[in-house]
């Protein structure tokens, strides 16, 4: 996840003596790494250290986060909030993204803040890889969860192990699902913002609209109402033998044919991606 917030960050601010200074960001994988002094305070207080981004005047608050510049913090250089950002928000995409810091301590607040419009550039690349990421991921976990089921389908029920394992990928294929879904509409109405194209509008929205609606109900929502009846059937101990081999037997086909569909639709979608990244590269 390259986030690229490009954000210049205010470097200065004093408030009776006590300052906040030299606030910066980095970015490794998932997490924002906001970096600042704490500087002229007194050495046995700590100060509460409460963070917050903005995303064109939304308030999002900071709370998956950690490190020596994040909760109790005494003062001091190289203070550090770790944000995990996924955690708090699916999205990072607006045309201003801002970080506010609050220090609370003897009675007077610090506050650091900034607020800096990216370039129409910086906001297709933040779109993009933010949008590229999690639609990759998604699709990936697609294609696992053909192959386990390919795998384990006809194993699993009899095999609680194995039953697992499936019951294991169909739940990190939701949760793939749902972390790109929230941020469906934002991502089209930026990307019909930010190209003004309606050729690109068309062939974004009618790419997300399969993914996340066309293959989710014809295959995802059928597999996941699959794990459930295969999961009853295991438990099931008043299950005569016939009528339990007669619904595994109907149950395995449909899987069969429905992988095979599947696999196919994931396919197709990974080389639309792909023409899709390039065409919002322009």
């Amino acid at each position: 996840m390259k986030l690229n917030l490009l954000l210049t960050l205010l470097l200065h601010f004093s408030i009776i003596g006590q300052k906040i200074e030299n606030i910066d960001h980095e970015q490794f994988g998932r997490e924002i790494i906001i970096s600042y002094d704490l500087n002229e305070t007194i050495p046995s207080h700590f100060y509460k250290i409460k963070a917050e981004c903005l995303i064109d005047g939304k308030v999002i608050p900071i709370v998956n986060a950690n490190g020596n510049g994040f909760g109790n913090v005494k003062g001091g250089q190289s203070r550090k909030i770790a944000w995990d950002v996924l955690k708090d928000t699916p999205s990072l995409v607006g045309n201003q993204v801002s970080f506010k810091l609050v220090g609370i301590g003897i009675g007077t607040d610090l506050v650091a803040t900034e607020s800096m419009p990216k370039s129409v550039a910086d906001q297709k690349a933040i779109l993009l890889n933010e949008f590229s990421r999690k639609t990759d991921t998604y699709l990936e976990q697609l294609y696992n969860l053909v192959t386990i089921f390919n795998s384990f389908g006809k194993t699993a029920f009899e095999s609680r192990s194995d039953f697992n394992r499936i019951d294991t990928q169909v739940d990190k294929t939701n949760k793939a699902y749902e972390d790109l879904l929230p941020s469906k509409e934002t991502y089209k109405q930026t990307t019909r913002s930010l190209w003004g194209s309606e050729a690109i509008n068309c062939q974004f929205e009618g790419f997300l609209d399969k993914i996340l609606d066309g293959i989710h109900r014809s295959y995802i929502l059928p597999l996941n109402n699959t794990i459930k009846t295969i999961n009853e059937i295991q438990k099931d101990a008043s299950l005569r033998r016939p009528e339990r081999t007669q619904k595994t037997e109907r149950i395995k086909i449909e899987i069969e044919i429905r992988c095979s569909q599947l696999i196919e639709e994931v396919n197709t979608a990974k080389g639309d991606a792909k023409r899709l990244y390039e065409l919002l590269k322009q």
